[in-house]
């Protein structure tokens, strides 16, 4: 699982850079050219480091369940088992939130001309997202979606620091390479301890 989530953020990053760069050679947007302008030849590379951690998490939600699989076992044992995400909705659920995820991205672009204040702005955006990514990849193996939204609303704001952390953490060269798996583990604890009921779990 290690050497696929290496290969694999790899990949992304190298395939991002290439697409935006060529992108970025044929741009005529009037929101996005005072940007690049702005940028300069670092254009593709800032964009490529800002789009990342959404394009990396929305492909590792695939791979990801050995993750989780592995950590409920050796941790939770009592667990009953999970019912599991089907592929359809796993897909509709990435998409839905690699789009939102590369909206607001772009949006707070408008920050970047600010440099003291873009940090800030973009890990609180993209770290109530990935905060929000990791908690329903974890919760939608054991609940339905109306539940998985509820439980969203009253846990929210503590899934919010720990996402600003992964997304800081998906910004840090090699260290982002492993935070997929890290995250998704790390989710899986978060999880099991603020869930406010027990009923999931196996009885003797």
């Amino acid at each position: 699982m290690i050497w696929i989530c290496l290969f694999t953020t790899l990949a992304v990053f190298a395939s991002l850079w290439v697409c935006l760069s060529y992108g970025l050679s044929q741009i005529e947007s009037d929101f996005l050219a005072p940007v690049v302008s702005f940028l300069g030849g670092a254009a593709a590379f800032i964009l490529t480091w800002m789009l990342f951690p959404s394009v990396v998490v929305a492909i590792m939600r695939f791979l990801l369940d050995d993750v989780v699989d592995a950590v409920e076992r050796k941790y939770y044992p009592n667990l009953a088992p999970a019912s599991g995400e089907s592929i359809g909705s796993m897909i509709l659920t990435s998409l839905s939130f690699l789009v939102q995820l590369v909206f607001f991205n772009v949006v707070i672009l408008i920050f970047i001309f600010v440099p003291p204040l873009f940090p800030f702005v973009f890990y609180a955006v993209n770290g109530y997202l990935l905060g929000r990514e990791f908690f329903e990849m974890i919760a939608l193996r054991r609940l339905d979606r109306s539940e998985t939204r509820a439980l969203w609303q009253r846990l929210r704001w503590r899934f919010f620091l720990p996402g600003a952390v992964v997304a800081f953490l998906l910004t840090v060269p090699v260290v982002n390479l492993l935070t997929p798996i890290i995250a998704a583990a790390t989710t899986v604890h978060l999880f099991e301890a603020w869930r406010p009921d027990r009923e999931h779990l196996v009885t003797d």
